[in-house]
């Protein structure tokens, strides 16, 4: 194979194209884009320049980085080994979901990109001793001709190459491609059109085509990656397809990952993949007979090391990427069965184990052969221990927090540094700080955090710590909060750190790299608070177990916790701020390390406690007078409008069949953090003076957006709307972007002192809902209002920032919102294989298991409160409660329960006319009850979407079809609320119940507290469950609030209890039996609890 022309600009000529009038066609991918001269594909890195099609990154990438071959994923190619991982910039895919959508949306080449040659790279790999080259972060197949130079090379020093691919290729780009890969992971994002359509803006045909292809016509080596993401690819019927496709296409031992998903780019609005759903779709390929199934981006040692299939040996041994067990025999078999494991093997693992070594490509010294054999995979050796490059940086610390950034000093301080008869630096004493000290600190802090938003550099003045200024301490950390809000919190920590150095550190991350929030602003910084603590010496508690909470001293001591990879830290003040025990500082501490709570009572756990020592002031006394307030213009009036333009021209071009401009070579590509698209349209027969108006808003506080694309993107939806509605008639577009976000609180308690709303937009939002509203002759407390009015229950009063605004129009408002889903007919069971047996007689002789024979049914409750977690863990509790009552049968049952699930609107009605339990098993709905509460409730919308995967209420279906086959079953599901909602709706829902001429039973679905201890658990749910003795909600809210006991269905149970006051009825509390899943799985580390209650006259 040749390797490919360059042009003098750097630019590769592409191999895959043909003639089409005075156009191109590019045939690389099924997308076959037609494009004129100087136009770019959908791709963005493929573009038709004086006659040819180009690749413009060749040669180009966004960073370089040894990994374990593991993270790829690849389970069965090299195992242990050092694989160099590279991509560059486009896609060919518009994923929704794209976990690296700042590299494959970008439209900034020479921003993003460095250079490297396919023989660098190459040179690379081998000196570093990496037995492989990947070509992933973006999809390879854009960028094939780079993609297939760089194997070539690496194949000369006997270096495999792997492709990380979505597998969107055509024939013969295809052939050419993985003739010259090692091994491919092809992402199998769905087995649906509709998905592939809708979400990824492709199509599954010819993704199938290339993993058959892969499997019967290379010497490949492939695995298979599907991205479980809840109520979008995750129905077993679309997983058995799609695993009966794997077996009979490529057979029984393509290995499969299946890996959780998390919520980023355009796809917020769906919850986390939960670990069980991993397990049950690994289960599910196995069933199905597919030998190899994984799950990752979870914690599963288990399900992510290989067994032999024959046997059950364990032949490799996984701890997330690491690699700690090897049983293979040198020649790939099983040592107890002579299996031969399919995959290609050397005669050890790797030891490179699970760092990730970031890496700079610099001009490389000749390497020394390595030790390969270019004629098998099989026989590869282990690598030599890597050899640093001197344009490496030093090999990280363990501890992530542990860095500290350059800073510049003057020449004078620099000397006396560097000077050998300076004597070393002594540690502070930072409990004998004078209050000098501490202002000079915080002032320095200060500066600092404004220097770094301002992207100034960072500079240490001789005299902004005076002889502080190298005194050792062993970490500092910076916080900012505006108000009670917290606005971020960064620090250093892990090893002794001169003062200044630990300080400017933790204002640079603090004022720009908390993760959690939004960058500092410059129109806030006036309006924060800012406080330094000062970390001394770390000390480990030696006691065991509860004793261990013995030795903090709370207001004193800060605590850390590692336990394995988790680690996590809370400075001391916030057990103060909090008013929290040592045991509840041990247990937030564990959560912030993403352990149990119970984590820091383990043997294996580290507890270590230090002094800190905090100083504080307010920003406004503290800033250098040179500190900008505001940021520069960051887009062009001019600019502006000719993106404004080219929306408008894309929308029409796609929804009438045109060609669109997939980029905008000449206009400068932006990193937004909103964009709001206008359009007004009329049609024939409408009043010219009442167009049609929509906008389409899309906003992300950090990290942002890529311009081109998104907007691209946005005007396809609009496009797609228009087609609908069969459009024709005049389109008008305006254009709205928002930069430099700034946090105020949220809703109603968000202070919007300094909002000129001249040129900042006001936001609200959540992960479901958002709100946008810029209008200069309005105030910031007016936009708030208005946004209030229009954003639903437990949305209006969520998290408030502001935006600079650049629009061609003189006012925006554009609410984001699900909507409401219409529906019909009988819901279908969406939780039967999970919280309960799928098939009727399993279900039914779980049912009769739980029932008791001695069951007294002799209450006649106002309500009640039944738990609502799988059949195994609640259902026995459950059935207390239900056979409790009198006269169930044919009543009407209102069925109150938390929404679990981020589909949906906040506070909805099951619409359905039925409830479905199986095919000969289902449920009627009060219709007129379930109509009178969507007109009756303003909170309240008939939505299928909301009730689609909620379990809370069907999970009650299968004891009830035992013991009150005719009840009618009304639904509602429920997500936060305030006091105020809550009582709104309580008056709402009564005034609806006294119409009835029978009154509903009505039902409180809910758990109680999840994930402490069985001990914890119980004392916990022993206060809520006294609270709700009382008969008073706000007893019952501030027990939970106050307690930390996460009790779903809290808001439901406050909504029944108000109501009945509402109705005028006096309610006793009877407690009918409690319980915690550690009575079924013997598991008392972490449980939920659950408890039955009837609510009986008083």
């Amino acid at each position: 194979m040749t390797m490919t022309v360059l042009r003098e600009d750097g630019s590769a000529v592409g191999r895959w194209h043909h003639d089409d009038g005075d156009r191109l066609v590019c045939t690389l991918c099924p997308r076959e884009c037609s494009l004129k001269e100087g136009d770019r594909g959908f791709c963005f890195v493929r573009q038709h320049s004086s006659g040819e099609i180009v690749l413009s990154t060749y040669g180009r990438s966004t960073g370089f980085c040894i990994d374990p071959i593991e993270k790829k994923p690849l389970s069965h190619f090299l195992p242990g080994t050092a694989v160099l991982s590279f991509g560059t910039a486009g896609c060919n895919l518009g994923c929704k979901f794209c976990q690296n959508w700042d590299i494959s949306k970008s439209r900034e080449v020479e921003r993003l990109s460095s250079h490297a040659t396919p023989k660098q790279i190459a040179a690379a790999a081998s000196q570093h001793g990496c037995h492989s080259v990947a070509m992933t972060y973006n999809d390879p197949v854009i960028w094939a001709e780079y993609a297939i130079d760089t194997a070539l090379a690496c194949r000369e020093r006997g270096i495999a190459s792997v492709a990380v691919t979505a597998g969107y290729i055509n024939d013969p780009a295809r052939r050419d491609f993985f003739a010259v890969m090692g091994a491919a992971n092809v992402d199998l994002k769905a087995f649906t059109e509709e998905f592939y359509q809708k979400i990824t803006y492709s199509h599954l045909q010819p993704v199938l085509d290339t993993i058959s292809y892969i499997h019967h016509e290379t010497e490949c080596w492939l695995e298979l990656t599907n991205l479980i993401i809840p109520g979008a690819n995750d129905s077993p019927d679309d997983l058995q397809k799609m695993c009966d496709w794997i077996l009979s296409a490529v057979g029984d031992s393509v290995p499969i990952h299946f890996t959780a998903f998390h919520p980023d780019f355009r796809m917020t609005d769906r919850q986390r993949t939960d670990p069980e759903s991993l397990c049950a779709a690994m289960d599910l390929a196995k069933r199905t007979g597919i030998r190899f199934a994984y799950v990752g981006n979870v914690h599963d040692t288990d399900r992510q090391s290989t067994y032999c299939p024959d046997c059950n040996q364990l032949l490799i041994k996984r701890d997330w990427h690491q690699v700690n067990e090897y049983h293979l025999t040198p020649d790939g078999h099983c040592p107890n069965c002579h299996y031969i494991l399919p995959g290609r093997f050397i005669e050890k693992a790797g030891t490179w184990g699970a760092r990730r070594l970031p890496i700079a490509m610099g001009p490389m010294a000749t390497p020394k052969a390595a030790n390969r054999a270019e004629t098998s995979l099989k026989n590869i050796k282990p690598p030599d221990k890597p050899r640093p490059l001197a344009s490496l940086p030093p090999d990280p610390s363990p501890n992530p927090n542990a860095g500290e950034i350059p800073v510049s000093t003057d020449a004078k301080s620099q000397q006396t540094a560097a000077s050998p008869t300076t004597a070393p630096p002594s540690p502070l004493q930072i409990d004998k700080l004078t209050p000098q000290h501490k202002q000079a600190v915080v002032k320095a802090a200060a500066t600092w955090v404004a220097q770094a938003v301002a992207k100034q550099p960072i500079k240490i003045e001789p005299d902004s710590l005076g002889q502080l200024t190298q005194r050792i301490v062993m970490g500092a950390f910076v916080t900012l909060k505006r108000g009670e809000t917290l606005r971020g919190c960064c620090g250093v920590l892990g090893k002794p750190m001169p003062l200044a150095g630990a300080i400017t550190s933790a204002a640079q991350r603090t004022a720009t790299d908390d993760r959690r929030f939004a960058p500092i602003s410059p129109s806030e910084l006036k309006h924060l608070s800012l406080e330094v603590t000062l970390l001394g010496p770390f000390q480990e508690i030696q006691a065991k177990g509860q004793e261990r909470a013995e030795h903090i001293t709370i207001g004193k001591h800060g605590v850390m916790i590692r336990r394995g990879k988790n680690s996590g830290l809370l400075l001391p003040s916030v057990a103060v701020e909090n008013n929290w025990d040592a045991t509840k500082l041990l247990q937030a501490v564990c959560s912030k390390a993403g352990l149990r709570e119970s984590a820091w009572e383990s043997d294996d756990a580290q507890i270590l406690i230090f002094h800190g020592e905090p100083m504080e002031g307010e920003m406004a006394d503290l800033l250098p007078a040179s500190v900008p307030e505001a940021i520069a213009e960051p887009i062009s009036k001019d600019e502006l409008e000719a993106y404004s333009q080219l929306a408008g021209q894309n929308i029409v071009a796609i929804s009438t069949g045109g060609t669109p401009s997939y980029v905008a070579a000449h206009l400068t590509d932006h990193t937004v953090n909103a964009i709001v698209l206008s359009m007004q349209w009329s049609r024939d027969g409408d009043d010219e003076n009442a167009p049609r108006q929509g906008n389409a808003l899309q906003v992300s506080f950090r990290p942002g957006v890529p311009l081109q694309s998104t907007l691209y993107q946005m005007c396809q939806r609009a496009a797609q709307m228009f087609q609908q509605e069969r459009f024709v008639g005049e389109l008008k577009v305006g254009l709205t972007l928002g930069f430099d976000p700034a946090l105020h609180g949220f809703g109603q308690k968000a202070d919007l002192e300094g909002v000129n709303t001249g040129s900042r937009a006001v936001v609200i939002s959540d992960q479901q809902h958002c709100g946008f509203a810029f209008n200069p002759e309005k105030s910031a407390e007016e936009l708030r209002e208005d946004l209030r009015r229009n954003l639903p229950v437990s949305s209006r009063d969520a998290m408030l920032h502001s935006l600079h605004v650049v629009s061609t129009l003189p006012h925006v408002m554009s609410i984001n919102a699900p909507t409401p889903v219409a529906a019909q007919g009988a819901r279908p069971a969406a939780v039967a294989g999970k919280f309960y047996p799928a098939e009727d007689a399993a279900r039914r002789g779980l049912v009769d298991g739980l029932l008791s024979a001695e069951a007294q049914a002799a209450s006649n409750p106002l309500a009640i409160m039944v738990p609502h977690a799988g059949l195994k863990y609640s259902g026995k509790i459950a059935a207390q409660v239900w056979q409790s009552i009198q006269d169930l049968d044919n009543r009407t049952l209102l069925v109150i329960s938390p929404k679990h699930t981020r589909q949906g609107v906040n506070w909805s009605v099951c619409p359905f006319d039925a409830w479905r339990l199986s095919s000969s098993c289902s449920f009627e709905t009060d219709a007129q009850l379930r109509d009178a509460i969507a007109e009756g409730l303003t909170s309240v919308e008939l939505d299928a979407g909301a009730h689609a995967q909620e379990h809370g209420i069907e999970v009650q279906l299968p004891l009830l079809e035992r013991v009150a086959p005719n009840a009618k079953v009304v639904g509602m599901a429920i997500q936060g609320g305030s006091w105020e909602d809550i009582c709104t709706a309580a008056r709402e829902l009564a005034a609806v119940i006294e119409q009835q001429d029978t009154p509903p039973l009505l039902v409180i679905s809910s758990d109680m507290n999840h994930y402490a201890s069985d001990e914890e658990n119980r004392r916990r749910d022993r206060l809520a469950l006294d609270a709700l003795a009382t008969g008073n909600p706000e007893e019952l809210n501030t027990a939970c609030i106050d307690n930390d006991i996460s009790m779903c269905g809290r808001v439901p149970a406050m909504l029944v209890m108000q109501t009945l006051a509402e109705l005028g009825l006096k309610f006793t509390v009877t407690e009918t039996g409690y319980a915690t899943s550690a009575e079924s799985n013997g598991d008392k580390s972490q449980v939920v609890g659950y408890a039955g209650a009837l609510l009986e006259p008083a």
